[in-house]
């Protein structure tokens, strides 16, 4: 085990205890397909608690009758960063800091529906997330 020193990377329970600590790096990749009615906003990820998560993805809008979807990141109840819009057939890709939640809307609207997505808007969400965890005594 090496000494904590302060960075990013080490938290504040390491530092504050004055205790012996490693930090590792976990990366994993998870995709999800997601399915979010017209008129409605839901959340598509989660990152279960972690306080220091990084990611990199793309979120894709692949069938429903509104042209396009916005995508949401929050840390907490405040928005990360910008709306983003996507348009149906594409992706759009991403690199985040510090968030805990991504949501999809897709907005209410008058028209022909879509054949093949008649109620809802459908997409996949592919992430890349890394985050630290303290191994020690």
């Amino acid at each position: 085990m090496k000494k904590c020193r302060k960075n990013k990377w080490h938290d504040d329970d390491c530092h504050s205890n004055k205790k012996k600590c490693d930090l590792k790096l976990i990366k994993e990749c998870i995709c999800v397909e997601w399915s979010v009615p017209h008129g409605e906003t839901q959340t598509v990820f989660e990152t279960g608690g972690f306080d220091q998560f990084f990611a990199s993805g793309f979120v894709s809008f692949d069938c429903g009758s509104p042209p396009f979807i916005r995508v949401r990141f929050f840390l907490g109840n405040n928005l990360v960063g910008e709306v983003i819009r996507v348009f149906e057939d594409s992706s759009v890709a991403f690199t985040f800091t510090r968030f805990d939640r991504i949501t999809v809307e897709c907005p209410g609207f008058t028209g022909t529906p879509d054949p093949d997505c008649p109620t809802a808007c459908e997409g996949e969400i592919c992430i890349t997330a890394r985050f630290p965890v303290s191994v020690g005594d």
